[in-house]
């Protein structure tokens, strides 16, 4: 599987929760410039960001549809924050649960982006 260019974005929900999205981008250049568009319209609606970051991955998803209803199907993905990027993998049955030492590294994370291909297997 090949690696792409995803911008990710972890937010805070209202309820509390941890919301993550991915966006597939052309080149890093590309993802900081699309976070830089994309940052104030969170601020200014109130969502608060966890962490973003641009960074090559292998994760496959549905394309993000701002215009989905809110009782859309979600899906659990298992986020790791690391030095040179992140790893974001979906969870099973199982669910997630980071450990204490994790905290702010590990993120366990919903989203309305369905795992597509080998992603959907994991």
């Amino acid at each position: 599987m090949s690696m792409k260019i995803i911008m990710l974005l972890l937010t805070l929900g209202t309820d509390g929760s941890t919301h993550v999205s991915f966006g597939e981008t052309e080149s890093l250049e590309a993802c900081a410039a699309r976070l830089e568009q994309v940052k104030p319209v969170l601020e200014k609606a109130g969502i608060g960001i966890i962490e973003t970051r641009c960074a090559p991955s292998d994760i496959e998803v549905s394309k993000y549809d701002r215009n989905a209803p809110k009782d859309a199907p979600r899906y659990d993905y298992r986020v790791v924050l690391k030095a040179d990027g992140f790893e974001a993998a979906p969870v099973g049955a199982d669910g997630c649960t980071p450990a204490e030492s994790d905290a702010g590294k590990v993120f366990c994370a919903s989203s309305q982006q369905q795992p597509l291909g080998a992603t959907a297997g994991k």
